[in-house]
């Protein structure tokens, strides 16, 4: 049986092949995740490593935020932990076990090439994609991550060394002249000398500039301070003895973790940023394989439809029912087999590719191979196969059922369940994969996550359990008008697509799978950007928005500000800051804005209280005030990374405001907790509406020398903003769109499958007058039928996740409304109608070359 099994299987190679690439890109994806996931994991934690390897304590400022000392940094501005006074280096450096301890410091800096006067703006040197890091140049044999490369160290104020990353990739040169901004301003230097950072030549594309040590606490405005203090065992002394002789030495507020505690906080953390990003890829790999189970599944079934005759005869010299049953699913298991090692190799190519587009956007990994773990392998060859036998287990029960009395006349097995039952389990499933959207997205976190991915899988199992009974008369009318235009061809077409409705259903589910979230997300982005619009236009009154360039709009000095209030014209100027606090316990995003001007330039709307920003009053959103305990009057404490509790009062409440956020308090109170000030966004007011060009160009003439700045009219700010989540969105369509080009391989398989089952029919036709070219479009047309019907149905279920989607965004955030992309939607079907043309090219042709005399003597 089992020599049958492997015959019949070669026998078939290309419908071997076709049932195969269903799984390659669905594990392919899947596994590509994987291994760019394990290669990022281990590339950092190895340099992570290699940075930290001789540091046998770090002693930096205690964070009071929840999460201690792990969350020392939000990553945009007030992050950043209490410096460490420069005496406790003095303390350090003299207690018992101690062979060697630096002071490191490190805050915002962005390089430009020095233009010359007069000229436009000067060229950023600095990657805008990633933080612009400056840090005091350390030599220290033991303890420094920095190796001289080229060149010299830094040893005045106007001498810098930066990475040699950057160095290459900017084609700088030894003495080069540049500007550097750092918190205190613009300063103009040398570039001395390049560096590596551990054995990597930058650190994942950050822009790393050294100052020479004497300078870089005034420069990166830490006088006098450290921003923590690395410190290296002497020989016999345990990391924990020597941190433990620290601590008892230490002042209050000043906290000691051994180099082991911050590699593993490092680990730590780049797991928990990477967590996100390999969720979202995976997301997509699974989408794949469910697509793909839906082909293999239709592949299996038509493939048991065309080898009744052979099963039978099997049956008829004394295969049983249960060998039958093993040899289909030891098909299955080949299939599955050979698709997840094709997909395996495809997964290195995704990975490999998905490397090369994180370093064009400017996240450069530091040198390393690709990462091949073992889990990889395994858990690529399981869901693989496992996919592929789970598909090919209702096929293999129908071909078990073959009567030996097939083998002597001509028997069609097609699958004959009750559509009663059908409707109330596909009706049942449909209900209770909404109900699990609607609660997963109404809730949080991962269990949220699971609901809504399960509620998916069971709303696309409802609708394909259910679309066999609506798929005649659907077909009839989207057919009606291929038969009055293509005659005869056109009405064939037509009842070969209605022929089989749970084979047409099953292909055309793949496909509907796949359009149905890109109609999805095209719904959810269209009403985001729709509101968005919206919402800014409410917001800002501003006539300019100053922000930074690149997609991460990294902060910037507040001198900028400072010489926007001297602009002629300009009537109010207004900064705006953020870090993440703790209020009363929970984690919470603050905003600041000083408070002179604040609503000359946003439409701050007063819904209680009065909008008083001075000194510790707090102004909350009315949505603060309707999903919490708090009310007007009340006392709030936010513990302050730095400084530790605070209280703040309640004094107001305004409408939800996209640019004030959640929390707002005055600048004064914010600089008063924060010692790293920088501001995220500046918006201007112009005195006279009839002279913004002028204040413009002024504005202009301010930036000349900052190019990693830039202005905005509120227009062009919104317009942006929306660009931005068209990248987002676009990004997600084109993920997608491997989920559409398996459904397409799907409907290749159906057609050629059919095509080989209906050959004798096919030669029938042509031998009573159709021609080669009425075959090519009849099966076309089919095609073109099977795929619209895929595309009726995904917009149908798309819209409802898009829906879905949108409202609980618009619950979550009171903001926005839900807006119907219609002409997108409907671009979306035409889509599908093109890849049934496309999917038809190959079965359109094979039916055309059909021998008549041959196809008619076939039984």
């Amino acid at each position: 049986m089992l020599r049958a099994t492997l015959r019949s299987l070669f026998a078939r190679k290309f419908r071997l092949v076709l049932s195969a690439l269903a799984i390659v890109l669905g594990v392919g994806f899947v596994t590509g995740t994987f291994i760019l996931t394990d290669t990022l994991n281990r590339t950092f934690n190895n340099l992570f490593s290699d940075i930290e390897r001789n540091t046998s304590v770090q002693v930096r400022s205690a964070s009071n935020l929840s999460g201690g000392g792990a969350d020392q940094s939000n990553g945009v501005s007030g992050g950043s932990g209490k410096p460490v006074p420069a005496s406790v280096l003095e303390t350090v450096r003299t207690t018992p076990g101690v062979a060697e301890a630096v002071g490191t410091v490190q805050s915002f800096t962005v390089l430009y090439e020095r233009a010359a006067p007069g000229t436009a703006k000067p060229r950023l040197l600095s990657n805008e994609n990633a933080p612009p890091i400056g840090v005091a140049y350390s030599n220290a044999p033991t303890l420094s991550p920095l190796h001289l490369a080229s060149g010299a160290e830094p040893a005045r104020p106007d001498e810098i060394v930066i990475d040699q990353a950057t160095f290459a990739d900017k084609k700088l040169r030894l003495g080069q002249p540049v500007t550097v901004q750092t918190v205190t301003g613009l300063h103009d230097a040398r570039v001395v000398g390049t560096f590596t950072f551990g054995t990597s030549n930058n650190l994942a594309g950050a822009t790393l500039v050294a100052f020479a040590p004497q300078s870089a606490q005034q420069l990166l405005g830490q006088p006098g301070q450290y921003t923590s203090i690395s410190v290296a065992a002497a020989s016999g002394v345990s990391q924990e003895e020597l941190r433990d002789r620290i601590v008892a030495k230490l002042p209050p507020g000043i906290e000691a973790r051994t180099g082991k505690q911050i590699i593993k906080e490092n680990a730590d953390n780049l797991a928990k940023g990477l967590g996100s990003f390999s969720t979202f890829l995976s997301a997509f790999g699974y989408i794949a394989l469910f697509v793909g189970a839906f082909i293999i599944s239709n592949t299996f079934s038509m493939l048991i439809g065309q080898r009744v005759r052979e099963l039978a005869l099997l049956r008829a010299i004394g295969a049983s029912r249960r060998q039958v049953r093993r040899s289909v699913m030891t098909e299955a298991v080949a299939v599955g087999l050979v698709g997840s090692t094709i997909g395996l190799g495809f997964g290195f190519l995704v990975a490999v590719l998905l490397k090369a587009l994180l370093g064009a956007i400017g996240f450069e990994l530091p040198a390393g191979g690709v990462v091949f773990s073992a889990r990889t392998v395994v858990f690529a060859y399981l869901i693989g196969t496992i996919t592929t036998v789970l598909a090919a287990l209702g096929p293999a029960r129908r071909a078990a059922r073959v009567p030996p009395v097939a083998a002597m006349r001509d028997v069609e097995l097609t699958p004959t369940g009750s559509l009663r039952r059908r409707a109330l389990i596909g009706g049942a499933t449909l209900v209770v994969g909404a109900a699990l959207i609607l609660v997963g997205l109404s809730s949080s976190g991962n269990t949220a996550l699971a609901m809504v991915g399960l509620g998916a899988a069971a709303v696309f199992l409802g609708v394909a359990t259910l679309s066999p009974l609506i798929s005649r008369p659907v077909l009839r009318v989207i057919g009606a008008p291929f038969a009055a235009v293509f005659g005869t061809v056109g009405r064939l077409s037509g009842q070969n697509a209605r022929r089989s409705p749970r084979r047409t259903s099953s292909t055309a589910a793949a496909l509907m799978i796949g359009l149905a979230l890109v109609s999805a997300f095209s719904v959810f982005g269209t009403s985001i950007k729709t509101s968005i619009r919206d919402l800014f236009g409410e917001s800002l009154k501003a006539d300019y928005i100053v922000t930074g360039t690149g997609f991460a709009q990294q902060p910037f000095s507040p001198n900028v500000a400072a010489d926007l209030r001297k602009v002629p014209g300009v009537a109010a100027v207004s900064q705006l800051r953020f870090t993440q606090v703790d209020i009363d316990g929970q984690r919470h995003a603050l905003q600041a804005f000083n408070s002179d001007g604040l609503t000359d330039v946003l439409n701050l709307q007063r819904d209680a209280g009065r909008l008083d920003l001075t000194g510790e009053n707090m102004l909350v959103s009315s949505k603060v005030l309707k999903d919490s305990h708090l009310q007007v009057g009340q006392t709030v404490t936010v513990r302050w990374n730095e400084t530790g509790d605070r209280p703040f009062t309640i004094v107001g409440t305004y409408e939800q405001n996209q640019l004030a956020g959640d929390y707002l308090v005055p600048l004064t109170a914010f600089d008063a907790n924060v010692s790293e000030k920088l501001d995220s966004v500046v918006l201007v007011k112009a005195a006279d509406s009839g002279a913004l060009p002028a204040v413009r160009d002024a504005i202009n003439r301010v930036l000349t020398p900052l190019p990693n700045l830039k202005v905005r009219t509120q227009q062009e700010f919104v317009s942006d903003n929306a660009k931005q989540i068209d990248t987002i969105l676009n990004l997600v369509t084109l993920l997608l769109t491997f989920a559409i080009i398996i459904a397409t391989f799907g409907i290749i398989n159906t057609l050629l499958l059919s095509v080989i089952e209906r050959r004798r029919e096919i030669g029938l036709l042509r031998a009573v007058g159709l021609k080669r070219g009425q075959t090519s479009v009849m099966v076309l047309l089919e095609a073109v039928m099977i795929a619209i019907y895929g595309g009726v149905l995904g917009l149908g279920v798309g819209s409802f996740f898009g829906w879905a989607l949108t409202s609980a965004f618009i619950r979550s955030s009171e903001f926005g409304s839900f807006h119907y992309p219609l002409g997108q939607l409907i671009g979306l079907l035409v889509v599908s109608a093109v890849l049934g043309v496309l999917a038809a090219i190959v079965p359109a042709w094979r039916a055309s070359r059909t021998n008549v005399l041959q196809a008619i003597a076939t039984a």
